[in-house]
């Protein structure tokens, strides 16, 4: 037995919290080093430019996060091919951010350069106060699908921002979460014929693998999954993250501490 046994051994596995549709779980709450950890058991490791780049803060959304300044910030993802969603696969992409300023085209995460791939971003079609998603194979076809949504976002304060893709082939099978609710599409464009929409370069957090459109402000708990999540999937996570008043992050990754004051009626 575990309880009041000081010399019981711990059980604890992160990477068996999260199953096999998650591809990345990343909490981001290192505070020095280069490398940042994946919970999942796709162990795709992060790599920072720099133990400063980005700045690790422990004013995250959940325990700490990392600050990237909007100039060269980036974390490049290990692994590669586990990123390599063909637009006929479905995913999601969901992260806590605060941007410092709210401006068009900031990386979220990314797996696209030389228009191939796909990348969550702000969206510049709103100023920047909105969130859009791509998947594109420009070279040699031309075929692209995108979609944003705008007024949705605010400078310096915390936002759940999350994506599903459906894997459809259209736009209409792009979905947008803000702080847990279902947002209505503000522009779509484009369409896919079945060209890959595939690439050889890593995935990323916070600028494109080149480095291009860097963000500026706050990133905290970035998750990526083969499934299109639903409505009720995002906010609960939504949920479960803002009520602190039940439960927050222990010290190993992945484990979840129910705290004291909670109560029946809490659920």
């Amino acid at each position: 037995m575990y309880y009041n046994n000081a010399g019981a051994a711990d059980g604890q596995q992160a990477t068996s919290v999260w199953d096999s549709s998650f591809k990345l779980v990343q909490h981001l709450k290192e505070t020095s080093g280069t490398t940042t950890a994946d919970s999942t058991s796709g162990a795709n490791t992060g790599t920072k430019v720099a133990a400063t780049e980005p700045n690790p803060t422990t004013s995250g959304k959940v325990n700490g996060a990392q600050d990237f300044d909007g100039s060269n910030d980036k974390i490049t993802l290990a692994n590669e091919p586990n990123f390599d969603f063909e637009w006929s696969v479905p995913m999601s992409v969901c992260s806590w951010i605060k941007l410092d300023t709210v401006t068009s085209g900031q990386v979220i995460v990314s797996k696209f350069i030389g228009n191939t791939g796909w990348e969550f971003s702000t969206a510049d079609d709103s100023g920047g106060d909105g969130v859009r998603f791509w998947v594109a194979n420009y070279v040699p076809n031309g075929v692209y699908i995108t979609a944003y949504v705008s007024n949705v976002l605010t400078a310096a304060t915390w936002h759940h921002a999350c994506v599903t893709y459906t894997g459809s082939g259209a736009a209409s099978g792009v979905t947008f979460y803000v702080d847990g609710t279902a947002r209505t599409q503000s522009g779509t464009a484009g369409s896919l014929n079945g060209n890959s929409t595939l690439n050889n370069d890593s995935a990323t957090i916070g600028a494109r693998p080149n480095s291009a459109l860097p963000l500026d402000g706050v990133i905290d708990e970035v998750r990526v999954s083969n499934v299109a999540r639903s409505a009720d999937w995002v906010e609960a996570e939504y949920l479960f993250t803002t009520d602190s008043s039940k439960y927050t992050y222990g010290t190993e990754d992945g484990e979840w501490v129910f705290k004291d004051n909670a109560t029946p009626a809490d659920g």
